[in-house]
C-alpha cells in the first residue's frame, strides 16, 4: 500500500494563485471558429464539477456552465503543464501569452461595465434627492459617503478597480452636477468625498502624462 505524504514537496504541477481575470475566456476565436472537447469521467468527478461551479458562483466567479469549467482548467492545465515540463514550444508560449493578455482585457471590460452600471444607479437615486422640492442634501451627502468609503479600502490590494471607481464616478456628467449642488448648498462635503475628488484629480492628472 502507498503512504501518502500530503506535506511532501516533490516536484508538482505549479500552484500560484487564481486571478480572477483568468475566469474570462472565449468559447471561440476572433473568426468565430471553435471545436467540441470530449471525454468520459467518473460521475464522482461531474458531481463535484457541479458543486464547484455552485460554490464559485455563488462567490461572483464567471463560471456558470461545465463548459466554463472546461475552458478555465484546459487553459490553466496548458499553462502550468507548459511550466512544469519546462517547454521551450515557442507557439504554444506564444499563444498562453497571447491569451493571458486577451483574458485580462475581458475582465476589464467586464469589470468597467459593472464599475458604469454602479455609477449609473447611484447618480440617478442622488439626482432625486437633490431635486427641487427635495432637497435632501443631506441624505445624498451620506449616501455619496457610503458608496466611497469601502471604494477607498481597495487602494493598495485593488488599486486598478479603486481608480476605475473614482474615475468614472467624477467624470459622470449627472454626478458632477449632484456635487455641484451639494456645494450651492453650502453642504459640508467632508473628508471622504473632498478626498476622492483629490484622488481623481491625480489619476486624471497620471492618465494625461
Amino acid at each position: 500500500m502507498t503512504n501518502l505524504d500530503w506535506g511532501a514537496e516533490e516536484q508538482s504541477f505549479p500552484t500560484q494563485s487564481i486571478e480572477n481575470w483568468e475566469f474570462f475566456i472565449g468559447a471561440s476565436d476572433e473568426s468565430g471558429e471553435s471545436t467540441t472537447l470530449q471525454c468520459r469521467i467518473e460521475p464522482k468527478f461531474a458531481r463535484m464539477i457541479d458543486e464547484a461551479i455552485q460554490d464559485g458562483k455563488s462567490k461572483g466567479l464567471p463560471l456558470k456552465t461545465v463548459s466554463d469549467f472546461v475552458r478555465f482548467t484546459v487553459l490553466r492545465g496548458l499553462r502550468d503543464f507548459s511550466q512544469f515540463i519546462s517547454s521551450e514550444n515557442e507557439t504554444l508560449t506564444h499563444f498562453l501569452v497571447l491569451e493571458e493578455a486577451a483574458q485580462r482585457e475581458a475582465h476589464q471590460t467586464n469589470m468597467l461595465t459593472r464599475v458604469r452600471e454602479a455609477v449609473t444607479l447611484l447618480t440617478q437615486g442622488l439626482q432625486i434627492l437633490v431635486s427641487d422640492g427635495r432637497n435632501d442634501y443631506i441624505e445624498a451627502r451620506d449616501r455619496i459617503n457610503s458608496f466611497l468609503i469601502p471604494i477607498l479600502q481597495l487602494a493598495g490590494d485593488q488599486d486598478f478597480l479603486m481608480k476605475m471607481y473614482v474615475r468614472e464616478l467624477f467624470s459622470f456628467p449627472g454626478f458632477k452636477r449632484v456635487i455641484d449642488a451639494l456645494e450651492s448648498s453650502d453642504t459640508v462635503l467632508g473628508p471622504t468625498i473632498e478626498n476622492s475628488m483629490k484622488a481623481y484629480e491625480r489619476i486624471t492628472g497620471e492618465s494625461e502624462n
